[in-house]
């Protein structure tokens, strides 16, 4: 049993239609692929530069998506084509979620939009803290900065697990 939970710019669960352009631009590139979720896949930088790593410099956004790994076919279709996984691998019952939770947003994340990351948070009920992060994007711990909402986050945790 947990404690406490901390969602670091989170996908949408299960049940979430995109809202925004940028949301949609990812499965949309995803679809052009072929049939991506059969086989490990490796998204290309000019998709990960302007919608993930966009809080970086271009030689930063370079080393760190070279420490980048293949993901995973089969997951990237569970969480942008939810509707068509008959296992439902990203619902969450929120309602069995008995302990706090901080939701973390960069402020400037083009791959996961602060509203939806704030709408996640309202999801959860009493239980559930949006925190968003001014001049960060989705890789916020590999940002320059990153000490600030990592501070906030431990902050937030010390408060939670007495």
């Amino acid at each position: 049993m947990a404690s406490a939970i901390v969602l670091i710019n989170p996908n949408a669960p299960w049940g979430t239609l995109p809202e925004t352009d940028d949301e949609r631009a990812v499965p949309r590139t995803l679809m052009e692929g072929g049939p991506f979720w059969k086989q490990p896949m490796r998204v290309g930088f000019d998709l990960m530069a302007p919608f993930a790593l966009n809080k970086m410099d271009e030689a930063q956004q370079h080393a760190v998506f070279d420490r980048l790994g293949a993901e995973s076919g089969r997951v990237m279709f569970e969480m942008f084509f939810w509707m068509f996984d008959d296992h439902h691998a990203i619902k969450v019952d929120f309602d069995k979620v008995d302990c706090p939770v901080l939701v973390v947003s960069g402020a400037e994340d083009r791959a996961v939009n602060p509203d939806t990351c704030r709408a996640l948070a309202t999801r959860y009920g009493n239980r559930g803290t949006f925190l968003l992060v001014e001049e960060h994007a989705h890789f916020l711990f590999m940002e320059p900065g990153w000490e600030g909402p990592a501070s906030k986050i431990e902050t937030w945790l010390t408060t939670q697990v007495t």
